[in-house]
């Protein structure tokens, strides 16, 4: 299957993309997502051995926040850390390890009493966001391309929109653009008395990595579990 996928916005700082892709329909974009959200491998916190914890925080809680801390390293299952802290806001910071990096630094997981000591062993494990939620690499969504019919003269609260960069021309047409408040522009557009069309064939992709692992690397992971996919599917078939 082939499929025509143009990057057409990106901020590698924030680590947001969008992609428009055409010649595909809803079944394919979720799909898609699904498969990026669940089939790519990272890595994540996945034991936590407690020497100490007199937070007010009971051990399961505090072991769910930590393996949601976004990190970044080798893939392997013998990666380590430790939390060692006594007294005020423990965060995301304070997880020390050689083998991985912390990707944000200041994400607060649990505040102690000035007296109170914490203590924690961590071992990093590798898996896909299908095994836990912490292991996915992006929020992902898509939505369809929309457009409508343009007017000689536009009203001036749609003339805005365009001035704003949310609203595109193209030809005869408006364009939604991709980084415009969708929902707003589409409203806006209906109450003017515009017929917006939603396309059933070209979509946005949009991308924003937890940055646990490369864009580029996510697209590797998903090509090969899309192709092993498609392999099993033509065995049953045969």
């Amino acid at each position: 299957m082939f499929v025509k996928m143009e990057l057409i916005n990106a901020d590698k700082e924030k680590g947001k993309y969008c992609f428009l892709l055409k010649d595909v329909d809803y079944t394919f974009m979720n799909f898609l997502r699904r498969a990026i959200m669940t089939e790519v491998l990272t890595m994540a916190v996945d034991e936590v051995i407690y020497y100490k914890n007199e937070s007010v925080m009971p051990d399961e809680f505090l072991a769910n926040r930590i393996g949601l801390v976004p990190i970044k390293g080798e893939i392997s299952d013998v990666s380590k850390g430790y939390i060692k802290k006594k007294g005020g806001m423990v965060y995301s910071n304070d997880i020390q390890s050689n083998d991985v990096d912390v990707l944000y630094k200041n994400i607060p997981l649990v505040k102690l009493k000035k007296d109170c000591e914490v203590e924690i062993e961590l071992k990093m494990g590798k898996g896909t966001g299908k095994e836990h939620v912490k292991f996915q690499p992006a929020l992902v969504y898509y939505r369809e391309f929309a457009e409508t019919q343009t007017k000689e003269k536009l009203p001036k609260e749609i003339e805005k929109l365009v001035a704003e960069g949310q609203l595109k021309k193209d030809g005869n047409k408006l364009v939604i653009s991709e980084t415009a408040s969708y929902d707003f522009c589409k409203y806006c557009l209906e109450q003017a008395g515009f017929k917006v069309k939603l396309s059933e064939d070209i979509f946005y992709l949009y991308l924003e990595l937890f940055k646990n692992k490369d864009l580029e690397d996510i697209f590797i992971d998903v090509d090969e579990y899309l192709k092993e996919y498609f392999k099993k599917i033509s065995a049953k078939l045969k």
